[in-house]
């Protein structure tokens, strides 16, 4: 009998729920119009996510995105053009999921997320690459990307034979978007071992870029406090 109880006040509070958010969808429909009812999805967050990008140089000749999950900031490897190629960090200046929100509420999220990313104010950071160490990473890249679809076909036969599925959660992921107007290929990817012999491809890529990204960026705060400095003792000279 307690079980049973339990089991009607849980399916209760479960249905209370639903009814909730059924009457918040319906109040935000009257309020922002049918369209905009149940916009604000998961997929249509991570559209969003992937367009928020750089619009000093929207027409590079090669972009890469880099995401993990749990972090404020986006990672991208670009060339500008044939000589010019940089790292670049990206900073929504307000919490992504609320800012979102936000223009979910003020009835002003586009349907397009495209548009929405424009309305995203993101501030960017960017060091210099050498032309080896872009044409490294690119490299690099390709042959992760060539490591991933090769273990897609040794996982072949045997998801068929067993019929293994599984879901993980709160696993750190990788999102890649390469981008160089005639190949375009976008990859996720669970971090979920250190074991270099068991690690995907693309973590072990991307967590190169993750680490190159802290060492830039450190080195350039760094060199921006020391000039800082001198301009301090200069000034009391």
């Amino acid at each position: 009998m307690p079980f049973t109880i339990a089991a009607i006040i849980i399916l209760s509070a479960l249905a209370q729920g639903q009814q909730l958010d059924l009457e918040k969808q319906q109040a935000h429909a009257e309020k922002c119009g049918v369209q905009a009812q149940g916009l604000l999805t998961y997929w249509y967050s991570q559209a969003v996510w992937e367009h928020i990008l750089p619009q000093d140089r929207p027409r590079s000749l090669i972009t890469i995105s880099v995401s993990l999950t749990g972090t404020p900031s986006k990672l991208i490897v670009r060339a500008a053009d044939a000589v010019n190629f940089e790292l670049l960090r990206g900073t929504p200046l307000e919490n992504f999921d609320v800012a979102l929100d936000n223009l979910n509420k003020s009835c002003r999220l586009p349907l397009n997320p495209i548009e929405a990313a424009k309305l995203i104010r993101t501030t960017w950071e960017r060091v210099d690459l050498p032309s080896n160490k872009a044409a490294q990473i690119h490299r690099d890249f390709t042959t992760a990307l060539s490591e991933y679809s090769a273990n897609m076909q040794k996982r072949y036969n045997s998801l068929l034979s067993t019929a293994l599925t599984f879901q993980r959660i709160h696993t750190a992921q990788y999102s890649v978007v390469y981008d160089n107007r005639f190949e375009h290929a976008e990859v996720r990817a669970d971090d979920v071992t250190d074991d270099p012999a068991r690690m995907d491809p693309i973590v072990r890529w991307a967590r190169g870029i993750l680490k190159l990204s802290e060492d830039s960026f450190r080195k350039k705060s760094n060199a921006y406090l020391h000039d800082g400095h001198n301009q301090n003792a200069r000034k009391l000279e």
